[in-house]
């Protein structure tokens, strides 16, 4: 298994979605095998570096209040879904390590996601109102950030919101990814699981 290589600059887009579309198939591949024990100890920790340096690129090269480029967004909706059903491959299988593995990165619990307005250019009084669908996105278990917040302009809207049956969220932390203590959490912004929605002006 080769190891990842993601571009040091932010302009070199194409170059990383190629990058997460193959740990994303890295992933498959990888829960397919580990059904029948059918991948080498080397390989396994090459395969847990790559979905490291993926979720680095994520945290390192996507900004707060700036919406994602739809072609990098697709790329990580689809490297999200695939950790997510390998997640759960490793809580079928009967292995302590992989049990607890998955049981530390599968969130359930409160969350919170501040949208709002990435530099002072824009209508920075004008709400963002939330998009409900299955994308993935960044939630904080904190309801107050100021690394966050610092970070927008004007109005900014705070949704909070409940994991609970069925859902589960992808814990950042648990990877040791997270940046500002942000304490991230990915999971779609799914209408039914929030409780609350706030715009706070400055």
């Amino acid at each position: 298994m080769n190891k990842v290589n993601f571009p040091f600059w932010d302009d070199e887009v194409e170059k990383a979605i190629t990058e997460i579309y193959r740990v994303r198939s890295q992933i498959q591949s990888v829960g397919v095998r580990m059904k029948t024990n059918d991948i080498s100890n080397e390989d396994f920790s090459v395969f847990l570096n790559n979905i490291y340096e993926t979720l680095l690129y994520w945290t390192g090269h996507t900004y707060i209040g700036h919406q994602k480029k739809k072609n990098v967004q697709n790329a990580y909706q689809a490297f999200f879904e695939a950790l997510y059903d390998f997640l759960f491959t490793c809580r079928e299988l009967g292995n302590p390590l992989l049990n607890s593995f998955s049981d530390k990165v599968l969130y359930r619990g409160l969350l919170y996601r501040f949208l709002g307005h990435g530099s002072v250019e824009e209508n920075a009084n004008k709400r963002v109102e939330p998009q409900y669908n299955n994308i993935y996105v960044s939630w904080s278990k904190q309801p107050q950030n100021h690394y966050i917040e610092n970070k927008l302009y004007g109005t900014m809207t705070l949704l909070t919101c409940k994991v609970d049956e069925p859902y589960y969220g992808i814990d950042l932390e648990a990877f040791g990814v997270v940046r500002g203590q942000e304490a991230e959490v990915v999971f779609p912004t799914i209408k039914e699981t929030i409780t609350e929605v706030k715009y706070i002006r400055e």
